[in-house]
């Protein structure tokens, strides 16, 4: 049963493959901000960056009006992500100890987007808006991270780490997976879009993603934080063939 699976999967995507063709390649770059994802800190945004191509793939060979709606883009993108943040504890009576850090990375992201388009009721043609959604995957190229904690009566401590160290992956996590969903505007060959990049893995480098910290004697476990992006950005594409006049 399951080769029957495996072939039936195998046919219906190499089906799919066949009735498939990539029309445009395209460059588009953003600009946001980046922020953790932890409730239980202070957050401090930074400036979010995003530079990359792409290839649109088509379906329009198949015979069903869905193909000049939908189509997939994949691409590769250089990303900057990160962010502060603060955290206040008790430690005694009266006494807090204070813990600030920093974040700030850039990453080669793949991204794979699902795309639905519907043309403007406009004079002028083939302006559409766009919904889009997908997974993508993020790798850390380099970066740093900065922590200073204040204890009273205690000498600060200052750590700064360089990604691309051993000593910082002891501490970050390199990897990412992250859901991209957001809406934008065509007008022929340039696009805008608005969209949220959300990671699901923690910033911290540990297992179950859990941070354990000691708040008043009482020991606290809580999710590590991930990044999230709030972006704009603008595209242009360069078609490769001509598609059929219906879209």
């Amino acid at each position: 049963m399951k080769k029957i699976l495996i072939v039936f999967i195998c046919f219906i995507a190499l089906s799919m493959g066949a009735m498939a063709q990539i029309t445009n390649l395209g460059l588009r770059g953003g600009l946001g901000i980046s922020k953790l994802s932890d409730d239980l800190t202070d957050k401090t945004p930074i400036l979010a960056v995003s530079v990359g191509g792409y290839a649109t793939l088509e379906f329009t060979q198949l015979r069903s009006p869905m193909a000049y709606i939908f189509y997939l883009q994949g691409g590769v993108n250089i990303v900057r992500r990160g962010g502060g943040y603060s955290e206040v504890f008790s430690i005694a009576q009266g006494l807090n100890t204070e813990h600030h850090g920093n974040y700030d990375a850039w990453y080669a992201q793949v991204p794979i987007l699902a795309n639905f388009r519907f043309e403007l009721p406009v004079k002028k043609r083939k302006q559409y808006l766009r919904l889009f959604f997908g997974p993508a995957v993020s790798y850390g190229i380099i970066g740093t991270y900065s922590e200073r904690k204040v204890t009273p009566f205690q000498p600060q401590r200052d750590v700064n780490y360089k990604i691309h160290n051993a000593a910082a992956f002891d501490y970050m996590n390199r990897l990412d997976a992250e859901a991209i969903f957001g809406f934008g505007y065509e007008n022929r060959n340039i696009t805008f879009s608005i969209y949220v990049d959300h990671g699901f893995l923690s910033v911290y480098d540990e297992v179950d993603a859990l941070r354990t910290i000691e708040n008043g004697g009482e020991t606290v476990s809580h999710a590590g934080s991930s990044l999230t992006a709030y972006m704009v950005s603008v595209g242009y594409r360069f078609p490769l063939r001509k598609i059929d006049e219906r879209r």
